[in-house]
């Protein structure tokens, strides 16, 4: 999977089935799998909880370094 920067937003590219998915999207379900709330998240990135359900939302996206956090939190690959 790598993270690649369109006009749109961030998209997942990886192994469904030939398909992209969304940042938003990719999170929400490693969130989820991860059995985390936004708010729990959001605290352990040391952000408002309005910022991961704005990510999940595709309305604004991470920095960088909060990207590798988030892949450090919910046990994912950064690339």
């Amino acid at each position: 999977m790598r993270l690649r920067k369109t006009q749109g937003g961030l998209l997942w590219w990886g192994l469904l089935g030939g398909t992209a998915m969304n940042f938003g999207e990719k999170l929400r379900q490693a969130r989820k799998a991860a059995g985390m709330t936004q708010k729990e998240l959001a605290q352990a990135v040391e952000l408002k909880h309005n910022a991961v359900s704005n990510w999940e939302k595709g309305i604004s996206s991470p920095d960088p370094d909060t990207i590798r956090r988030l892949c450090e939190i919910l046990r994912m690959p950064p690339n």
